[in-house]
């Protein structure tokens, strides 16, 4: 199925002259482009893009055209997963040679990353001036990092996080340098940075926001919903998920949203090069699946039912435990897990016995619906046009190739489901002995030991 450098690569119409208009032969900004724009909030630029100044903003006049990120010296830099063979170099190639991205400029760069324990903050965003006047505000989501997911689920017991602050002071900077109108988007993390930014807009800058993009990002706690600060943009937050949305689901409750076809598999379908396109357009769905739907309701049950100070101990404590392994990536801990697991089930034994208790109710939960979600091909889908039907029928081979990855994902999934019966044997174990030791200094106070 085609995806977003496919539309990319064979959309051929430009911009039109301004925001508010669309001539013949042109094409408004659309819910495509604003996540094609998002990713490049992900591409670690080279020094030839022009910095965020320690104060104010850069002016129009000083950003540099789109051109200057093909550096083929630096693609090893600018896209750290895979360099040059990355999908995401093959989108910002293929928008050097589009007639409708090429002429973007770009300018206002930013990248910070702190892991100091309690400061944990990943946030980066680029500017990029679009051909019809506006200006695209676009915010990283998260990367690999554990610092990273750190901040991510930080947000389950605190409003604002570091980077959300961050994301509002910057939309606030760049727009005391222009009079330009803006368009503010984000993919996963980066869609959450985008709503709150947009949220916490002065209202000279409100007026001159046209939209919101949130693709797959975080929701926010029911009272951040029901604000005057959420319900004065609520017209203008534009939110995609993909069917097997995880990430976009978090705290999600009134935030209306679109749902995209995806070719990824549970969490892969997070992923913005899954999502799949046709004709100009996201292929959409017309609702989640009962398999996502389970997991949105275990995941966001489970949030609910710990107060915000339990969220933050356990989280800490369950962060302590992962950077245990050595690993301070999630896919280093993935390939690894055999080596990463045992180092977990070492580093519980010294977590505090209540603290032990809410990481294993987390991880069970964790393990629980990720074993739901990678079977949820079992489960109820929801109905597609007959288009859908012809193409999954001309397309077995790649079905069968879906059912052999489901197979080895089931294959994972029971290996940790034993190792998580260890972590749970060994917790039981050691709760037996402790309340042992206690039983027996009591006898030793009774008959006078001590």
């Amino acid at each position: 199925m085609p995806n977003i450098v496919d539309y990319v690569k064979t959309e051929m119409r430009p911009f039109p002259p301004s925001s508010d208009e669309e001539s013949e032969g042109t094409r408004r900004l659309s819910d495509i482009d604003s996540l094609v724009l998002s990713q490049l909030a992900y591409v670690h630029m080279p020094e030839s893009i022009p910095r965020l100044p320690a104060q104010g903003a850069l002016r129009d006049a000083d950003y540099v055209p789109f051109r200057e990120l093909l550096c083929a010296e630096h693609f090893d830099e600018m896209f750290p997963t895979k360099g040059a063979y990355s999908s995401l170099c093959a989108l910002i190639l293929a928008m050097a040679a589009s007639p409708r991205f090429r002429d973007i400029r770009l300018g206002n760069y930013v990248s910070v990353e702190d892991d100091k324990p309690g400061h944990e903050k990943q946030f980066a965003a680029v500017c990029a001036i679009l051909p019809d006047g506006s200006e695209f505000v676009g915010y990283r989501g998260s990367e690999d990092s554990l610092a990273a997911w750190k901040e991510n689920f930080n947000m389950a017991f605190a409003c604002p996080v570091p980077a959300q602050t961050s994301a509002a002071e910057y939309l606030r900077r760049v727009a005391a340098a222009t009079d330009r109108d803006f368009v503010v988007g984000g993919h996963s993390k980066g869609g959450n940075l985008a709503v709150y930014a947009s949220m916490k807009a002065p209202d000279d800058v409100d007026r001159r926001i046209l939209g919101i993009y949130s693709h797959d990002g975080p929701g926010f706690e029911q009272k951040v919903l029901d604000s005057l600060d959420f319900e004065r943009i609520r017209s203008r937050v534009h939110k995609t998920v993909p069917e097997a949305s995880m990430i976009g689901m978090i705290f999600e409750s009134q935030e209306d949203f679109t749902v995209v076809e995806s070719s990824g598999h549970g969490i892969t379908e997070h992923f913005a090069m899954t999502w799949s396109v046709r004709d100009g357009d996201f292929v959409r769905v017309p609702s989640l699946p009962q398999g996502t739907r389970y997991f949105n309701h275990t995941l966001n049950s489970w949030v609910a039912s710990f107060t915000p100070k339990q969220r933050e101990r356990v989280l800490t404590s369950l962060f302590d435990v992962l950077e245990a392994t050595g690993y301070s990536t999630f896919s280093d801990m993935a390939v690894h897990w055999r080596e990463a697991l045992p180092a977990i089930r070492e580093a519980m034994r010294t977590v505090d016995p209540a603290d032990r208790k809410l990481i294993v109710t987390t991880f069970k939960v964790l393990f629980s619906t990720a074993l739901r979600t990678a079977r949820a091909d079992r489960l109820e889908q929801p109905q597609r046009d007959d288009g859908h039907r012809r193409r999954v029928a001309l397309d077995r081979d790649d079905a069968r190739g879906r059912e052999a990855e489901k197979r080895r994902i089931d294959a994972d999934m029971r290996a940790l489901k034993d190792e998580y019966k260890h972590v749970r044997h060994d917790a039981r174990a050691e709760a037996r002995r402790a309340k042992e030791q206690y039983k027996q200094a009591k006898r030793d106070i009774k008959n006078g030991l001590y």
